[in-house]
């Protein structure tokens, strides 16, 4: 004789299962194309993201004493990541679909360190 309640049950059970899985393959999938452009060496940890804000800051030098000085301005950039400041001899890259991006992560004071920026053509 066959049990039709629990028939029900198993189907229901595989029915959500599958559902799961396809939703997390989409998932999982979208997030792997929106880096799929991202150099390793940059993205550890999906670590890149574009810039949603940018701001600059007064830049400070130092002379030969160890006095500060004025220097140029930086460009201090925000992700879905955090905030951190671009450090003037870090390599630009160009971005491959004109947006700005960056990747970051904290260093060891906790504040985000910049690893690449990505910049569009022309800037």
């Amino acid at each position: 004789m066959i049990d039709h309640n629990r028939a029900f049950w198993g189907l229901l059970a595989a029915a959500f299962a599958a559902v799961f899985s396809f939703a997390a393959a989409i998932l999982v999938g979208a997030r792997a194309h929106a880096h799929d452009w991202y150099p390793i060496e940059c993205c550890h940890s999906l670590d890149c993201a574009p810039v949603t804000s940018t701001s600059w800051i007064a830049g400070a030098a130092f002379d030969a004493t160890g006095k500060a000085v004025a220097g140029a301005p930086r460009l201090v950039v925000t992700t879905r990541l955090g905030t951190a400041v671009v450090p003037d001899d870090l390599p630009r890259r160009a971005s491959k679909d004109n947006q700005l991006h960056a990747c970051m992560r904290p260093g060891p004071s906790g504040q985000m360190t910049i690893m690449c920026i990505f910049i569009p053509p022309g800037i």
